[in-house]
C-alpha cells in the first residue's frame, strides 16, 4: 500500500513525495475497515497535523478518508490540521471538514530531504549511464 502511494505520487509529481510516511517525527497507522486495509495515515503528533493520508483506489469515494480524519480529529487535544502541499482531493476534503492547512517547518523539510536522498537508488540505464528513481519533469 505504501509502495502504491509512493509510485502514484511519483507519477503525479515527477519526484519523490515530500510527505513521506516514514519520517522520524511521524506516527503512521494502517487503517482497517471490515478487516481490510483500505489506507494509512501519518500523523505529526507534535504539530497535531496529518502529514499523509492515503486511501487505495478501490476504496475511494466511500468516505474512508473522512472517517479517518474525523476519528483522528476527535482524539486530537487541539485543532487538527493538514500539512501542505495537498493533493486536489486533500484540499477539497480539508475544506469540507473545516481543517486548516499548515506548512512544514524548515527542520521537517530538511529531514524529509534526507529521507528522500536515502531513498534514491541508482540503477543502470539502457545507455549504460546511471539513473535514479527521481524522475525529471
Amino acid at each position: 500500500m505504501l509502495a502504491d502511494y509512493l509510485t502514484k505520487e511519483l507519477d503525479r509529481t515527477g519526484h519523490m513525495v515530500p510527505g513521506l510516511a516514514v519520517a522520524g517525527f511521524l506516527w503512521t497507522a494502517i487503517v482497517k475497515v471490515g478487516g481490510q486495509p483500505p489506507g494509512f495515515v501519518s500523523i505529526d503528533g507534535k504539530r497535531y497535523s496529518i502529514e499523509v493520508i492515503y486511501v487505495t483506489p478501490e476504496h475511494r469515494g466511500h468516505g474512508v478518508a473522512t472517517m479517518i480524519l474525523v476519528g483522528v480529529a476527535r482524539a486530537c487535544p487541539q485543532q487538527l490540521a493538514l500539512k501542505a502541499p495537498l493533493s486536489p482531493g486533500g484540499e477539497a476534503l480539508g475544506a469540507r471538514l473545516g481543517l486548516p492547512s499548515v506548512e512544514s517547518t524548515p527542520e521537517e523539510i530538511r529531514e524529509m530531504q534526507e529521507t528522500i536522498q536515502h531513498a534514491e537508488i541508482p540503477w543502470p540505464t539502457s545507455a549504460g549511464r546511471r539513473g535514479s528513481c527521481r524522475r525529471s519533469s
